[in-house]
């Protein structure tokens, strides 16, 4: 065969689609895991071609499970099954190399998930129903930052119960948050003093959270707290478009910054005639301020060009200006 004969086969080969074909196990006894939900995605850092969508797939009774027709480049498995800790996930993520024409074979091992329990009282010992309850997993970021990232979020019964489930080994602090709002109402006479995220067993940062280690298929029981409570000030302020003229309707979300408390149940208002908007009941703690779209026909792009950082201190804090371009 003629040298470019040959080297046009090879190249047809490196471009033709690869075959990824796996299996899962339990990673204690190795039985196959059946009814797991297997994710294929491709990390955004590579430069393979992007799927339109992640593609999923869940295995058969022998734990197997395959992608078919996938075009040569990195990928990343992630596995989720009920009772098991979640496979893929950061910082455990890692990259599968698929080559043209060829298969690709692994072996996924999932290993028992831990659970966490307990509940959620106020100061006067009363269980607290629909907290949002989190479990943030300690980790390095690729920086080397020590970082807390949610692993899981759960909400308390009516009896302030919470169980936070398939959670991987490794170490955690817990937090309890407020609820989310129930509407979009606009605020109303916010009361003196208000729950503010609370770490177990009690501290209002992370530095005074209890770390929780646990192993896999432990069961943590007993993790009951007090929510903390602080005096509430108002965040006020304005949104408007390019020119300065105020954009009404518009959904502003006030989140409490994760990097410091974990916590993600933002606060929402939405902007009256002129703009401006009004967001009572805010407990002191750093914050993240933004707009969304508009319920009021104008179309705002969301999200704004960047957030507003507000710290929220011993006083109201007014004169927030969210700058957001509108969409024709």
């Amino acid at each position: 065969m003629p040298l470019i004969s040959v080297l046009a086969a090879l190249v047809a080969f490196q471009q033709a689609p690869g075959l990824i074909a796996g299996r899962v196990v339990d990673a204690a006894t190795r039985d196959p895991v059946g009814g797991a939900r297997v994710i294929l995605s491709v990390p955004s850092e590579t430069s393979t071609p992007s799927m339109a969508a992640p593609r999923e797939g869940v295995t058969d009774t022998e734990g197997q499970f395959v992608f078919e027709a996938l075009a040569p480049g990195q990928y990343q498995i992630r596995v989720q099954r009920t009772g098991f800790a979640p496979f893929g996930d950061a910082p455990d993520a890692s990259v599968i190399e698929v080559g043209g024409g060829l298969l690709t074979a692994i072996e996924v091992p999932l290993t028992r998930a831990a659970i966490v329990s307990g509940r959620v009282f106020d100061e006067s010992d009363r269980p607290l129903p629909r907290i949002v309850v989190s479990a943030l997993r300690k980790m390095i970021a690729a920086s080397g930052d020590a970082i807390a990232r949610t692993a899981q979020t759960t909400f308390t019964n009516e009896a302030g119960e919470f169980l936070l489930i398939d959670l991987a080994e490794g170490d955690y602090v817990v937090i309890a948050s407020p609820p989310p709002p129930s509407s979009f109402t606009r605020p109303g006479v916010a009361p003196p003093r208000n729950s503010a995220p609370t770490y177990f067993p009690g501290a209002l940062s992370e530095d005074g959270a209890r770390v929780l280690t646990v192993a896999p298929g432990q069961e943590v029981i007993g993790i009951d707290f007090k929510m903390m409570t602080l005096p509430t000030y108002l965040v006020s302020g304005t949104v408007v478009d390019q020119s300065g003229a105020g954009v009404s309707g518009a959904i502003v979300t006030l989140l409490v910054d994760p990097l410091r408390s974990g916590s993600s149940t933002p606060m929402i208002a939405i902007t009256n005639q002129e703009g401006a908007f009004v967001m009572t009941g805010v407990v002191p703690g750093t914050y993240s301020v933004n707009v969304g779209a508009s319920i009021s026909g104008r179309g705002v792009a969301a999200p704004t060009s960047a957030p507003v950082e507000v710290i929220v201190g011993s006083a109201d804090v007014t004169g927030v200006t969210l700058v957001s371009p509108i969409r024709r």
